[in-house]
């Protein structure tokens, strides 16, 4: 149970780190 709350947490931060790469990139290029 530890493992897979571990998981998910890091699974977490890299959705949020990516979904707030995506939409920075967005807004680049929407704004271009």
């Amino acid at each position: 149970m530890k493992w897979f709350l571990i998981l998910a947490f890091i699974g977490l931060i890299t959705v949020l780190f990516l979904s707030g790469f995506a939409f920075r990139w967005l807004r680049s290029v929407l704004s271009r």
